[in-house]
């Protein structure tokens, strides 16, 4: 789903069971701008209402969500989260984010 307030293409979109919209970036090398580029399409992500991603969907692609989802239809794109997977990540994105560097996982407590 192009934009007009972000130019390039999202790798990898999906949803999670919880009914969040998962945007998975792929990058090569360890640039700390790659990160920003993944907040930009979560932010324009979540302006995007339910209807307007089941639209998206055929009738037997809805359904499979229907089934697939541990929560209402209408309770996706509630959150956003952001999967990063390159190279290498240089150790100041991980201060950044509050990720921990040894298992790439979120703190707890943290946003």
């Amino acid at each position: 789903m192009p934009s007009k307030d972000v130019q390039d293409r999202i790798d990898l979109l999906t949803i999670d069971r919880e009914g969040k919209v998962v945007v998975i970036e792929l990058k090569r090398g360890n640039n700390k701008l790659q990160m920003l580029q993944a907040i930009s399409y979560a932010g324009m992500i979540a302006q995007w209402s339910p209807e307007a991603i089941l639209d998206r969907l055929d009738e037997q692609q809805q359904e499979e969500l229907e089934n697939f989802l541990e929560c209402d239809t209408d309770q996706i794109n509630s959150a956003q989260r952001v999967i990063l997977v390159a190279e290498s990540f240089e150790p100041g994105l991980f201060t950044t984010t509050g990720v921990d560097s040894t298992s790439g996982q979120q703190e707890q407590g943290k946003s």
